[in-house]
């Protein structure tokens, strides 16, 4: 457990390094602004849902008035009814950083950033989980999920965040 921490501190410190480096907006703009509340979402893929092996989710986020230019999604889920098989970065926000999961937990740190500024409700990750069972489940984002803002510093967005109750069908 330690060892996961030290990591996520590690991957924020390098996110913020590089929301930092490569922002355009202005350091005026960033001392006037004040970051809106941005909600965060699993949005399951409806063509898909039936397919008896794997769980199609995207992880969207609706940055409501800001310019968000990187991520860190920390995820939730159940090890004994999914297992997260890959996470990718969907066109929104391209630059995987860095992807950690662990199964035998059930959760996952993901970070992902972007060189033009997200500002329109997009999804940021794409997932597939292989479904082990048939019944309910749900996803949780954990409590240190991040935006950031594209304003040169890197500033923390509040995050409104769900809980997504899922029933699998094998």
């Amino acid at each position: 457990m330690l060892r996961l921490k030290q990591k996520t501190k590690i991957n924020t410190v390098i996110l913020l390094l590089f929301c930092f480096c490569f922002s355009g907006a202005s350091l005026v703009e960033a001392a006037n602004a004040s970051p809106e509340l941005a909600p965060l979402s699993f949005l399951i893929n409806k063509e898909k849902f039936l397919d008896p092996e794997y769980l199609y989710v995207d992880i969207a986020l609706n940055p409501n008035l800001n310019s968000i230019n990187a991520a860190l999604m920390g995820i939730e889920f159940d090890p004994q009814a999914l297992e997260l098989l890959t996470a990718t970065t969907a066109s929104s926000c391209p630059l995987l950083i860095n992807e950690f999961i662990d199964n035998k937990q059930g959760r996952a740190d993901l970070i992902c950033g972007a060189l033009v500024a997200i500002t329109n409700d997009s999804p940021i990750f794409h997932l597939k989980f292989k479904k082990k069972v048939s019944g309910f489940t749900n996803l949780n984002f954990l409590s240190h999920s991040t935006l950031l803002l594209a304003d040169g510093h890197g500033t923390p967005v509040p995050v409104q965040t769900e809980s997504h109750d899922i029933y699998l069908v094998k």
